[in-house]
Parts: C-alpha cells; sequence; structure tokens
C-alpha cells in the first residue's frame, strides 16, 4: 500500500473558507456542479475545512493513492509543495500554435482512443471545434468517425510502434484521405490529407 501526503490551499469563495466539497453556505450551486465533477471524472480531489475541521476525500484521489475507499480518516499533518509550471505550459502553448499552423489534420489520441489533441483543421473535417472533440473517443463514442481500414492502420500502429501509412476513401464523408500514423507508449498522432 502506497503512502503519501498531498494537499492545497483551500479557496475561498465569496470571502469565506470553503467546506468540504468547496462549499461555502451561501454557494449551494457551486456545491452541486463541483460534485458532479467529483462523481463523473477521474480526479482526484481532498478538501479540509480548517474552519470547521470538516476533511472530504474523493474515491479517485484515494485510489490514485493506493487506498481503499475506507481507509483514510482525519490527517494528522498537512505537507504541501508548489511547482512552477510557467516553461510546461510555454512549450505546450509553442507546440499547439505549431500544430495549428499545419494545413493537415492533425489528431493525438491515447491508448483508449481518447482525443488528447486537435488542431482546427482535424476538428472541422470531423464536424466540430477542438474543445467539442477532445476527450471522445475515436470510432467508441462515434462509430461513424473512421472507416474499418484506418482503425485497423492506427490499432496496428499502436500494438506493432510502428509508424503506418494509408491512402484509402472514406465512403460515408466521399472523400479520400491520404493518413499517416505515428506511434508512442502513450497513444498514437494522426496527420492526414
Amino acid at each position: 500500500m502506497r503512502r503519501g501526503a498531498w494537499s492545497f490551499k483551500a479557496p475561498r469563495v465569496g470571502g469565506r473558507a470553503t467546506t468540504a466539497l468547496g462549499t461555502t453556505r451561501s454557494n449551494g450551486r457551486f456545491a452541486r456542479r463541483l460534485k458532479l465533477v467529483v462523481e463523473h471524472t477521474r480526479v482526484g480531489l481532498w478538501d479540509w475545512d480548517l474552519v470547521t475541521d470538516q476533511v472530504f476525500y474523493s474515491r479517485e484521489w484515494k485510489a490514485q493513492l493506493g487506498y481503499e475507499d475506507d481507509e483514510i480518516g482525519k490527517p494528522t499533518r498537512v505537507f504541501g509543495t508548489h511547482i512552477d509550471n510557467t516553461d510546461r505550459k510555454r512549450a505546450e502553448l509553442e507546440r499547439t500554435q505549431l500544430l495549428g499552423r499545419v494545413s493537415d489534420g492533425v489528431i493525438a489520441v491515447d491508448r483508449e482512443w481518447r482525443f488528447v489533441y486537435v488542431n482546427d483543421y482535424a476538428a472541422e473535417t470531423l464536424g466540430g471545434r477542438p474543445a467539442d472533440v477532445i476527450g471522445t473517443r475515436l470510432w467508441v463514442d462515434d462509430p461513424t468517425t473512421m472507416g474499418e481500414s484506418f482503425q485497423h492502420t492506427f490499432e496496428r500502429a499502436l500494438q506493432a510502434q510502428e509508424p503506418q501509412f494509408l491512402e484509402g476513401y472514406y465512403e460515408p464523408w466521399d472523400r479520400g484521405f491520404e493518413t499517416r500514423a505515428y506511434p508512442s507508449p502513450e497513444g498514437v498522432t494522426i496527420f492526414f490529407h
């Protein structure tokens, strides 16, 4: 079993210290929204209200640290850290701007075929905006997204960890595509035009 200490400064909402789940006595709408986020995402979250001495740990947070749901009680100490991620954020912005300028469609999916990056051209081809596509799963959430030959090519790239090329016609869109899939241990990056 892994043991660790994580903490964050409890946010203040409306000038009041937060209570469990980040709520305040005067902000029930925020509490309901945060509760939905905690219940339906894979975000590990804990909140310790120092005013009321109430502690909340999400199930996901416990699981990420290797605990069962009933194993963690009230903390006896708090440990915190701060990481300056300015350089990482700058590099992400530069990468996004660079790939956004490419005239090909560029998408990146993780090992579960979830879109983690989509440039504007790719999103437009898929019928939306990048924000509409990120987080959805390629051919799982919408089976019409890719044809069978494209799916096999991308799966082969991920399994073999070797780049794959496919030139094919996609009948539902009445279009031909030239596609290159570049795998990594984390997923596949796909360029198409």
